[in-house]
């Protein structure tokens, strides 16, 4: 079956016939967790970097903000699914490098709280392909764990 993972959502994957999709990744970030023995495979489409209000339940079950998102994937990774934490490998997709007239640089922002968030927990991540002025499609194979990625260059709009 083919699943599309929307802004601010995520999938767990536990059959190897499914497909994994999220488009058009530019600021928002796109992570792939995978369980190299279990063959699961999660995928988050994530917004902001961090939560504004801790208090608004909607924001905490949600894959918009990277700190949620992340323990959300993993928590339920293990509780629901017994993944060993030191079998999950991750690989960050997007993160699109700000004009220099933007003050909130969002996509590398994401990017920071994921990697310190990765690190504390020891997960393995692979960041080769974020950053630049690319647009990312990204389609996962929960059988095998591989990742296509289609791209599209986002024009630089300075004058």
């Amino acid at each position: 079956m083919e699943y599309v993972v929307g802004i601010g959502e995520y999938i767990i994957s536990t059959n190897k016939e499914d497909i994994v999709k999220t488009f058009a990744l530019s600021t928002c970030v796109g992570i792939v967790i995978y369980d190299v023995n279990k063959k699961i495979l999660a995928m988050a489409h994530i917004l902001l970097p961090k939560t504004i209000n801790d208090n608004r339940a909607e924001d905490y079950n949600s894959a918009k903000y990277a700190d949620t998102a992340l323990y959300n994937v993993f928590r339920d990774m293990k509780m629901k699914y017994n993944c060993n934490m030191q079998d999950l490998r991750a690989s960050l997709f997007g993160g699109i490098d700000a004009e220099v007239e933007d003050y909130f640089k969002v996509g590398e922002k994401n990017l920071v709280v994921i990697k310190e968030i990765l690190t504390k927990m020891n997960i393995r991540y692979n960041s080769a392909n974020t950053g630049g002025r690319i647009s990312r499609t990204l389609i996962a194979y929960t059988a095998t764990g591989n990742i296509d990625v289609k791209t599209i260059p986002i024009p630089n709009n300075k004058k």
